[in-house]
C-alpha cells in the first residue's frame, strides 16, 4: 500500500499518529489547525487518498467558502471549490467569502447515504472558522 504522506515534507508527529490511528483502526474526526502556510491542506488531501477516498471521488467532499453574495449557488460552489483542490498551491481567499448553510445542507443530505464505493468517506471542511451563524448550528447538529 502506498504511504501517501510521505508526500508531505516534515510533520513527523502527526503522521505518526496518523499513521498508528490508521493501524488500530481509530480513524474518525481529526481537526488539522495552524498557522497558514504549514500544510494542512495538503496533509489532508493526502490522508484522503491515503483512505482511498481521493478528490475526484463520490466518496470527498470538499466544503470550501464561497463569496456570500453568490445568487446562483448551486451553480457556483463546485466552481469555488476547485481553487482549494491540490493542483492550485496558493488560494486567495477574498474577504466576504463564508462557508454557507445551503452548502452544509448539501452536505447532511450527502452524509445520510452509505457511501457509493468502499466503507471510508472523507470530508474536509476547509477554513471551517468561516462558516456562518447558520451553518455552524447546521453541522454542530450532524456532529
Amino acid at each position: 500500500m502506498v504511504d501517501y504522506l510521505d508526500e508531505i515534507v516534515g510533520q513527523e508527529t502527526a503522521k505518526q499518529f496518523i499513521r498508528t490511528a490508521l493501524k488500530s483502526g481509530n480513524l474518525y474526526n481529526f481537526l488539522l489547525c495552524g498557522p497558514k502556510g504549514v500544510g494542512k491542506r495538503l496533509f489532508a488531501f493526502a490522508l484522503a487518498k491515503l483512505l482511498n477516498c481521493p478528490y475526484h471521488t463520490p466518496n470527498f467532499i470538499l466544503i470550501t467558502p464561497i463569496p456570500s453574495k453568490i445568487k446562483e449557488k448551486k451553480d457556483k460552489i463546485n466552481e469555488y471549490t476547485t481553487q482549494y483542490l491540490p493542483t492550485n498551491s496558493v488560494v486567495e481567499v477574498e474577504d466576504r467569502v463564508s462557508i454557507l448553510i445551503e452548502q452544509i445542507r448539501d452536505l447532511i443530505e450527502r452524509l445520510i447515504h452509505m457511501p457509493s464505493l468502499g466503507a471510508k468517506r472523507v470530508v474536509l471542511i476547509l477554513d471551517a472558522d468561516r462558516m456562518t451563524d447558520e451553518a455552524a448550528n447546521c453541522f454542530l447538529k450532524t456532529l
